[in-house]
């Protein structure tokens, strides 16, 4: 939000800043006038006067810090930024300086600057409690610029101008927002812009959810004499919460710079339409004396009114509360939405829609200024609050942020940003936010004979979940064919079996994949009728200088279980290989145990053990140059290293 807001509505330590003074002191020079229209939070005027006062040497650094402090204030943080890098060099990088200088650089989209920036910092300063949220901020910006969310966001600019235009709330194909303009008579002036008092307008939104035919609205609730806005309403569209500033002269007295002041709080006002009339009465938490209160919000259900104040009692700056609606229709006593949401700096704007809260905050981990969150729960139990991240966020103030319509995969909606690439000083945005729909897999193929392409109908093909699961099984097409649907996040193993052929398997996994996909994995199972015949076991592997069966290993074992199963006349020779990278006695040993330990296996699933024999080869049978002394790839001795099995009796 624009900064000269955020004092003002947002920040709510001072809601009026053309103040009144109480009494005055006569203005005996320009650098007195300066630094009375600063304190007086007149930052356009003050800026003015600072920008000519800081070509002087006397005071150069104090003025140059406040000139760059009512840019920061106007929104003109770019100005700001070269201030803030002259002030560097003048002060020798004093961490009075470099602090707001990080800031501005992050708020202009600086990330790389800014962190460098706020390191030199805590380097300067030893504290490191005040900017690591922001530090942190830095490197998330660049990181969710690089990969944006699936909103699609469209400047308002039927209703923008270049002025603010902020805060919209849409309901029943009607639209209210707060916007300033340019002022009729300095009676009409808000000091700190030079521009108009904010006033709420209406228009219409389009079925293509634009907003079009902006009109100042006509309601009685806009006819107050300082700022008015933001509001909500009620379903039914007869009640209006509204925000305004207190006009009387109740309002709290403070001193700063030898100035007095009187502080106009912000307020919240209920009014109901009934036949054509307006009646009004104010939240009864209202307490200008103290605090201010605005920027309410309903819960679906309309018995719960989230709003925003610095009320005694929260955790920062301003917090998100909320008020109870009692079965005598009253308000009940506010309570805190708590510390899952509120934070020691500020938290503001708050929309619920069902379960969910969206907020904007510059306490936590965010892109710059204001950055919308959201949070999940109610009242007091809030969890999983997240960053939306860019789009809908950036480097400047992103909040305000209201939910239109909920479709099955899309939802529409309302943000308000001051972000560079805006139409004016504040902007209203839409957005549309198209679900992700989770990734969707499956795997087909073909069982083949080996080493033909001939398809082998009525094949059993099993589909296992991580390992031990049976999930399903299918019997292969008159083509040879199979397919499965498979689900995220899964490690699978497929095996086909057939009578009187070998079984043949496949590891595959859905786990880190974002995007869907249809595996296509064709198997080839070979004939047991030839004596003699030695089929290679596929994906066996083993620990280093290990004879246990692995859980991956035991997936392809299972297979030549069930082949044994189907095929009981079958006597085997199941034999294990090993690379020449170690002493052939030992080598020798190693597939020997391991050789037992896969007949072991077998053995233990009910096949005979006058059926199977184990035997190790060690390196005696290689399949490649491979030998001794031989140099070889990893690729090359992993092929030595192997488990196959040789057909003895059919």
């Amino acid at each position: 939000m624009n900064k000269k807001y955020l004092t003002f509505i947002l920040v709510f330590m001072l809601a009026i800043a053309n103040v009144t003074l109480l009494y005055s002191q006569d203005a005996d020079s320009f650098q007195k006038k300066a630094d009375k229209a600063y304190a007086s939070y007149n930052y356009k005027d003050a800026s003015e006067m600072y920008a000519q006062l800081a070509q002087n040497k006397v005071f150069k650094v104090r003025n140059l810090t406040r000139l760059a402090n009512c840019y920061v204030k106007l929104n003109n943080t770019q100005t700001a930024e070269k201030i803030y890098e002259q002030l560097t060099l003048l002060t020798q990088n004093s961490a009075d300086i470099l602090k707001p200088y990080a800031m501005v650089l992050k708020s202009n989209a600086k990330y790389l600057q800014a962190k460098q920036v706020f390191i030199d910092y805590i380097v300067a300063s030893k504290d490191t409690a005040s900017v690591i949220i922001d530090l942190i901020g830095c490197d998330s910006a660049i990181t969710w610029m690089a990969k944006p969310t699936s909103h699609k966001i469209v400047n308002q600019n039927a209703v923008n101008t270049n002025l603010s235009n902020f805060g919209l709330f849409a309901n029943n194909k009607k639209a209210y927002f707060v916007t300033e303009a340019k002022p009729t008579s300095k009676k009409d002036q808000y000091k700190r812009t030079g521009n108009s008092f904010l006033r709420i307008y209406k228009a219409d939104v389009a079925d293509n959810f634009s907003i079009n035919n902006p009109k100042l609205d006509s309601a009685i609730y806009n006819k107050e004499k300082y700022h008015i806005g933001p509001l909500v309403t009620n379903k039914a569209g007869d009640k209006f919460f509204v925000t305004t500033n207190y006009e009387g002269k109740k309002g709290k007295k403070i001193k700063e710079n030898k100035l007095k002041f009187r502080n106009n709080n912000l307020e919240l006002y209920i009014y109901t339409l009934n036949a054509g009339k307006y009646t009004s009465q104010p939240f009864a938490y209202n307490n200008v004396k103290l605090y201010s209160v605005g920027q309410a919000a309903l819960s679906n259900d309309e018995q719960t009114l989230y709003f925003t104040s610095d009320m005694p009692g929260g955790f920062g700056g301003t917090d998100i509360w909320f008020s109870n609606l009692t079965s005598e229709g009253k308000w009940d006593k506010p309570q805190n939405a708590g510390n899952a949401v509120n934070t020691i700096a500020n938290e503001m704007f708050p929309t619920i829609t069902a379960d969910t809260l969206f907020f904007a905050s510059n306490g936590h981990i965010g892109m710059g200024g204001l950055d919308i969150f959201k949070a999940t729960g109610n009242k007091t139990n809030w969890i999983n609050v997240s960053n939306l991240k860019y789009p809908i966020n950036s480097s400047g103030d992103d909040f305000g942020l209201s939910i239109y319509n909920i479709a099955a995969d899309t939802t529409n909606g309302y943000f308000s940003s001051n972000r560079f690439a805006g139409y004016g000083s504040d902007d209203i945005f839409a957005f549309t936010f198209i679900k992700e729909k989770p990734p969707v897999f499956a795997v087909k193929g073909k069982i083949l004979k080996k080493p033909t392409t001939v398809s082998l109908p009525g094949t059993t093909v099993s589909l296992y979940e991580n390992g031990v699961k049976i999930v399903d099984n299918v019997k292969t097409n008159p083509d040879g064919s199979y397919l499965f649907d498979l689900k995220p996040e899964v490690d699978y193993a497929l095996i086909a079996k057939k009578q009187k052929f070998q079984s043949d398997s496949v590891l595959l996994s859905t786990k880190g994949l974002k995007k869907s996909q249809i595996f296509t994995v064709d198997l080839s199972l070979d004939s047991l009728f030839e004596i003699g015949k030695i089929i290679n076991l596929p994906n066996i592997y083993y620990d280093f200088d290990k004879d246990n069966i692995r859980l991956d290993a035991a997936n392809v074992l299972d297979g030549l279980v069930q082949t044994m199963l189907d095929n009981p006349t079958l006597k085997i020779e199941l034999r294990s290989h090993t690379d020449s990278r170690a002493k052939d006695n030992y080598n020798l040993a190693l597939s020997q145990r391991r050789a037992a330990s896969a007949v072991n296996y077998i053995v233990e699933r009910g096949i005979s053990a006058k059926r199977i024999k184990a035997k190790g080869y060690g390196e005696k049978l290689l399949v490649n140059k491979c030998k001794n002394n031989i140099e070889c790839t990893d690729e090359q001795h992993q092929a030595n290293r192997r488990t196959d099995f040789k057909i003895l009796k059919f």
